[in-house]
C-alpha cells in the first residue's frame, strides 16, 4: 500500500518542481522592462473580475424574482440584499 502512494507522490513532487524551475527565457534586467506587461495583466484581471461579478449578480437576480413571484416570507430582504450587493459592487468598480 505504501507504494501506491508514494508513486503519486513523487510524480506530483516531479511536476511541482518543473513548473517551478526558473526559465531561461525570463531574464528581467530592469522594472521598466515588466511594467507594461504587468500593467495589461492587471487590467485583464480586472476585466475578468467584472465579467464575474456581472454573472454572480445576474444568477443572484434570476434567485430574487424566483423569491419574489413565489411568495416567499423573506423576498423582500433577498431583493433589498441583491441591491446593496449591486450598489457596492459599482462603488467598488469607482475605487479600483
Amino acid at each position: 500500500m505504501k507504494h501506491s502512494i508514494r508513486k503519486p507522490a513523487l510524480c506530483t513532487a516531479a511536476l511541482l518542481f518543473s513548473l517551478s524551475a526558473p526559465s531561461q527565457k525570463l531574464k528581467i534586467t530592469d522594472f521598466s522592462s515588466i511594467k507594461d506587461p504587468v500593467k495589461e495583466g492587471a487590467e485583464t484581471m480586472s476585466e475578468m473580475a467584472w465579467y464575474i461579478i456581472g454573472t454572480v449578480l445576474l444568477l443572484g437576480l434570476i434567485f430574487v424574482i424566483w423569491q419574489v413571484v413565489s411568495g416567499k416570507p423573506n423576498a423582500n430582504t433577498y431583493v433589498i440584499a441583491w441591491f446593496v450587493a449591486l450598489v457596492l459592487s459599482i462603488i467598488g468598480g469607482f475605487v479600483v
